[in-house]
């Protein structure tokens, strides 16, 4: 039995995606990328999600343009949500109903 090697190659899928992708970087079925990203277990009630997902882009160039800025925007959720006052959040709340009433209520 003769086995050749090829030294050097990477495998990759098709449109030279690397087989294995970036931490929270999934190749959808249509062949876009989207950041999926598990909500800690502490931010899940305040944010009423388990995971988050935003789309990076239709090709994996692109994808990995967009990535950084995508993950420092989740980040900033998580950091925010955790740093929040129960206090604040309840304000927060309040201050988008009210200008959610106040809206409505210019165009009614």
């Amino acid at each position: 039995m003769i086995v050749v090697m090829i030294v050097g190659t990477v495998p990759t899928m098709s449109d030279d995606v690397p087989l294995k992708l970036p931490r929270y970087v999934f190749r959808r079925a249509n062949g876009s990328f989207r950041y999926k990203r598990n909500v800690p277990l502490r931010l899940r009630v305040l944010l009423g999600k388990d995971t988050l997902y935003r789309q990076l882009g239709d090709s994996y160039r692109e994808a990995m343009q967009n990535l950084p800025q995508v993950h420092a925007q989740v980040e900033a959720i998580c950091a925010q949500e955790t740093e929040l006052s129960a206090r604040q959040r309840s304000l927060n709340i309040i201050r988008g109903a009210l200008s959610l009433d106040k809206v409505l209520s210019e165009y009614a």
